[in-house]
């Protein structure tokens, strides 16, 4: 092939590497022949990328893109368009081809200017440009004989574009010539001195003897790419340090060369990262494993490292510094720091840098926020205040604090632990999540011990809801309600922001749960039955828990009994369906729902997840509820829904399982077994650590208990063990709940989505992480361009077991979501986490779209995933093998110090590793929570113990070991 061909080639290669995509309107057809050079090619497979090629009939070349487009695998495409003049492009069907697809320019001379940097000498671009409007034929005979003109390298353009292609691993023009002229390295290190600054004696230190009299002999150019990267990255690296001197000899003469050609190297390096960020970070790291930067890493600090991130080491040592900054609590200082990396190129490049930085955020937001707050919040008064500053201002601290605890487990089990001490700065955001907490609500307590715990206004208070919110959406028309358990403020407000993104304008109100805060009151008295104000309850007296409640006649303590009251009071036709068989079986519901007036959708999601330990392990369960209620609302709409309304029976407080600051030091009054946060009690307590309400000042009838709970929001010192989620007490957190309002007019004839879609995917099963190939096909044949679409994984149909996305190739992914191409393949690996009430050994996983007007039919696995992996299996038994209680602990002792302590006395050796401990587990997830727990109570409550536990470090981690007292 000739020069100005493998010109013009390399230059679209490049374009069809950034963009899948590319058009080309040639107004006169001067590259007509080249096209008929680059299409026999294609036609060889030697290149990766397909042509379409308009020969005067736009349907004929409009399908054979689209044909091209509905290939499942998207394959590159260059759309030529010759002899239509730019003007009128607009007036054909090329309009938004060209309009979506990156465009080579029109102008003959523009392309060839384009195409000449690494190719041409500046006489043969010159030569060129004087024969036009000659086509491509004419252009290649007047190069034609002319070899790669060595004299190109004397232009400092032609060398930079010939250096990008050198060091991102592309063609050169060298080559695509079978043999170099005789002089050709001179000329090339020549060019680098010229264009760089570059020193001659790196080649000499870099590569050794042997290989170098080798690419001598041969010419070969690519012997340059190591030490001429050396050079380039070094010189930007010792030019952006702040006050140091490199320690290195070669860092010093690359310092002191100064500002001569830094801006040309910058640029170059600027414009490597943003067209091949894969070829720059490989390049960055290759240098970085040769050593040439070993001693750097050991001496550097944060504080010398300027605004560009050159090689990875610089975000390792700033990921220290800011770990160390936080430590310290010089919150300002981090945040200046954290704010440095928002355009780094290494965080937008590796997804584990991301990852740390966007953790770092949230932590400070949480640090900063509380410093803000805490003293405000003390100007509050009354119970109006209270609603007032949660729902406008505290109920974010909650909403990223759980944001952060979902972070954390994600890197706890990433390669950053190896070096940060990500444990200690959960440990120090938790101590300062748990303070706030502590703080706040013993004033909103104090508020409530001299005011009273009833809102002075009804509207606020749970037990009116109905009366308030409810039957004024009846009284208007169809309508469906949400009963959604354990959803607290925060959760409602993401609801809200969730409904808003689909144009609709939902409202949302804070209100006051009853108390205690447990599903058998809040989801009994939203239903309605209070009677002018009071509530009747039905205690069990054995374990002294209200159940439900009476009004007149009936008792409320069901699901049944919720559905009678509602249609005796409401006077309409009342139906009732659990959310997630709503979601699963839409068709065979569709019937109840258009018969019914009013239609109760209710979900136990997050409670039974929250209880169930799935908030501990980082998994965000609540987005898949929402997507649910989502898709509800909008199906519902369709079928003559008009009002919605939403509503929690509690609220929640999550804690740190590792941390002894969420259990309080005072101990269940009396002798209940199982209370966490409250208990009901006939003898009188008066205890400054103990609120203690009679039951009448909550306007509840007919007993003579009083309620008793712990004034600060942690559970009581001997209560069970739980899974970083508990309710029942006066928190804010439990008590503050959303009721979110949509009255939403009657859905309107919407222009029809033409676009469906089709999941074809594949189930590839591995021990303990598993792997699904998917791709989202379009069906239609007459859309040519797709949006990206999001999708939820989720196993199909299981109580206590969630699917957990690890990675994935997608263009976002979450916990369980993906965001997708159309016909393009994904690969989503993925790991099943279970509580300890996993009652089924396999399940099927399910792909589903969220979108409300989605065509997509889910997709449901033949092959079904086990719900513990072959080593799971195997170990549960030696769990309960040392689960039986040999020794004598308070029964709020947790359930896995018990585990291994058990198995500790029953090795001979009286000693257990943090391996030995992982084999009993068989998740490396579980263990190390357990070890966790373990070191705790060791260091808390070692005293409890008729011996002694050492603990040490060895190759297999801690050592535990029993010695006598």
């Amino acid at each position: 092939m000739s020069l100005l061909y493998n010109a013009i080639t390399s230059y679209i290669d490049l374009k069809i590497n950034r963009e899948c995509l590319v058009s080309w309107v040639d107004p006169s057809g001067t590259f007509s022949s080249y096209i008929d050079q680059l299409e026999e090619e294609i036609r060889q497979n030697k290149k990766k990328y397909h042509l379409v090629r308009f020969n005067g009939s736009f349907l004929e070349s409009i399908l054979a893109l689209h044909k091209l487009m509905q290939d499942v695998k998207k394959p590159d495409c260059l759309v030529y368009i010759p002899n239509i003049p730019q003007e009128e492009i607009e007036k054909t069907p090329f309009l938004e081809v060209v309009k979506s697809s990156e465009q080579i320019p029109f102008d003959a001379r523009i392309v060839l200017e384009k195409v000449s940097s690494g190719y041409l000498s500046p006489d043969q671009l010159r030569k060129c440009i004087e024969s036009l409007p000659a086509n491509f034929e004419k252009l290649e005979s007047i190069l034609s004989g002319e070899d790669v003109d060595l004299s190109m390298f004397d232009s400092p353009q032609s060398v930079i574009e010939f250096t990008k292609a050198l060091l991102s691993g592309k063609n050169t023009i060298l080559d695509n010539t079978e043999k170099h002229p005789k002089g050709t390295l001179l000329q090339l290190q020549r060019g680098f001195e010229k264009a760089f600054g570059y020193i001659p004696q790196l080649t000499e230190d870099i590569i050794d003897q042997r290989t170098l009299n080798s690419a001598k002999e041969k010419e070969d150019h690519s012997i340059y790419r190591l030490p001429l990267g050396v050079f380039l990255l070094g010189r930007e690296y010792v030019n952006d340090l702040q006050n140091y001197k490199p320690s290195s000899s070669l860092l010093i003469q690359l310092q002191e060369q100064g500002l001569v050609y830094l801006d040309t190297i910058k640029d170059l390096l600027n414009s490597l990262r943003d067209e091949s960020p894969e070829a720059y970070k490989s390049l960055a790291l290759e240098i970085e494993e040769q050593g040439f930067f070993g001693i750097e890493k050991e001496n550097v600090k944060s504080k010398n490292l300027g605004s560009i991130d050159t090689f990875n080491f610089e975000d390792s040592i700033h990921q220290v510094e800011v770990i160390r900054l936080i430590e310290n609590t010089y919150y300002k200082e981090a945040i200046a720091l954290a704010k440095g990396r928002y355009n780094s190129f290494w965080k937008k490049n590796d997804p584990n840098v991301s990852q740390f930085w966007d953790w770092i955020d949230v932590a400070l937001n949480i640090a900063i926020s509380i410093q803000q707050t805490s003293k405000k919040f003390q100007n509050a008064r009354t119970l109006q205040n209270v609603l007032d500053e949660y729902s406008s201002e505290l109920y974010k601290i909650d909403r990223e604090y759980r944001y952060f605890s979902k972070l954390t487990e994600i890197l706890m089990h990433s390669s950053n632990q190896k070096y940060l001490k990500i444990s200690l700065i959960r440990k120090q955001i938790w101590d300062d999540y748990s303070e706030w907490i502590n703080s706040t609500n013993n004033h909103y307590q104090s508020i409530c011990e001299k005011n009273g715990f009833l809102p002075s206004q009804s509207q606020h208070l749970q037990r009116f809801y109905f009366q308030n919110h409810l039957k004024p959406l009846v009284d208007a028309g169809k309508t469906a309600v949400f009963f959604v358990d354990a959803m607290r403020y925060e959760i409602g407000e993401l609801l809200k922001t969730k409904l808003e993104e689909f144009t609709l304008k939902p409202t949302i109100e804070p209100i006051f749960a009853e108390l205690p805060t447990i599903t058998s009151v809040g989801m009994n008295v939203i239903v309605p039955t209070e009677v002018n104000g009071e509530l009747e309850p039905i205690i069990d007296k054995d374990e002294r828990s209200i159940k439900g409640f009476r009004t007149g006649n009936r008792s409320v303590r069901s699901i049944e009994d919720r559905r009678l009251i509602l249609k005796e009071i409401s006077k309409r036709q009342v139906e009732w369906v659990d959310l997630e068989v709503f979601h699963r079986n839409f068709k065979q519901n569709e019937a109840k729902a258009k018969s019914s007036d009013l239609y109760v959708v209710h979900s136990l999601v997050i409670d039974s997840a929250g209880e169930n330990g799935f908030l501990e392990q980082g998994f965000d369960f609540f987005e898949e509820t929402i997507s649910k209620i989502k898709i509800a609302i909008d199906r519902l709409r369709e079928i003559g829904f008009e009002n919605f309304s939403i509503v929690s029976d509690h609220g929640f407080i999550q804690y740190d399982t590792a941390s002894e600051q969420a259990r309080s030091t005072v101990s269940i009054p009396s002798n209940f077994r199982g209370a966490r946060r409250y208990v009901l009690q006939e003898d009188r307590i008066i205890s400054p650590t103990y609120s203690r309400i009679e039951m009448s000042s909550l306007r509840y009838k007919g007993s003579s208990l009083d309620l008793v709970f712990l004034r600060e929001p942690k559970i009581f010192k001997n209560a069970p063990s739980n899974k970083g989620f508990f309710h029942g007490g006066n928190s804010m957190q439990e008590r503050i709940i959303p009721v979110i309002t949509l009255k939403s007019e009657k859905k309107k004839g919407e222009i029809p989505n033409d676009i469906s879609y089709e999941i074809t995917a594949e189930l590839f099963l591995g021990n303990g992480k598993h792997r699904i190939e998917l791709y989202l096909n379009t069906k239609n044949e007459n859309i040519l361009f797709k949006m990206e679409q999001e999708l939820i994984v989720e196993l199909d149909s299981v109580d206590n077991a969630r699917l957990k996305i690890l990675t994935s190739d997608a263009i976002k992914f979450d916990s369980n979501s993906i965001i997708v191409k159309p016909n393009s393949k994904v690969n989503v690996e993925f790991e099943i986490v279970t509580s300890n009430k996993i009652y089924q050994e396999k399940a099927s996983v399910r792909i589903w779209s969220p979108s409300l007007n989605s065509k997509l039919k889910q997709w449901i696995s033949f092959v079904k995933v086990p719900l513990f992996s072959v080593d799971q299996l195997v170990e549960v038994s030696m769990e309960e093998k040392y689960s039986s209680i040999d020794i004598n602990l308070s029964h709020d002792a947790d359930e896995d110090v018990l585990i291994i302590l058990n198995a500790l006395i029953k090795q001979p050796s009286k000693l257990i590793t943090e391996e030995g401990i992982k084999r009993i587990y068989g998740d490396p997830r579980k263990s190390a929570r357990a070890v966790r727990i373990l070191s705790n109570f060791l260091q808390n409550r070692s005293n409890e113990l008729d011996f002694t536990v050492s603990i040490d470090h060895g190759t297999e981690g801690k050592i535990f070991k029993i010695g006598k007292k």
